[in-house]
């Protein structure tokens, strides 16, 4: 009997021990701002459907460390502020779980806050996916956004 509890305790502890770098390597930002403070930092806020996802010709440097870098073609479909391009693109790093990546797919939902500085939409920065625009969370965050888009002081919209 004794034998047949040590199994799964030592699963356990075999599991704790190879996924523990995982934590260490994990986002280490420590992001604390509102959406509204996100929205009001952004160049331009825009919900887009991506249509292609490739690797960038060059990594992106965040901070002092460079990472591999995807660039996302997206299909406008509602602009929150500034002017976003139709067909225009963005960047997410290669998705790793543990560098701040939001993981930028084809055929994906995603409203996207892109800051002055660069074209990142890292999930820290505000960005965020959709499976299914008719969810309550999207419907939830769409209507955030709208109304932030009318507060007094919103960068223009087209």
């Amino acid at each position: 009997m004794p034998r047949l509890v040590a199994t799964p305790v030592i699963a356990f502890l075999s599991a704790c021990v190879l996924f523990a770098p995982l934590r260490a390597t994990a986002c280490s930002v420590q992001e604390v701002s509102t959406d509204e403070e996100k929205f009001a930092r952004a160049k331009e806020v825009f919900l887009a459907r991506v249509v292609r996802v490739e690797e960038a010709a060059k990594p992106e440097r965040w901070g002092s460390v460079e990472f591999k870098a995807v660039q996302g073609t997206y299909k406008l479909l509602e602009v929150f502020k500034g002017e976003p391009r139709d067909g225009d693109t963005v960047l997410d790093f290669v998705f790793n779980p543990g560098n701040c990546s939001l993981g930028i797919m084809a055929g994906l939902y995603y409203v996207f806050f892109i800051r002055p500085e660069n074209r990142l939409v890292l999930w820290v920065g505000g960005s965020r996916g959709y499976i299914n625009l008719d969810g309550s969370v999207p419907k939830a965050d769409l209507a955030r956004f709208r109304a932030l888009a009318k507060k007094p002081g919103s960068a223009p919209n087209r």
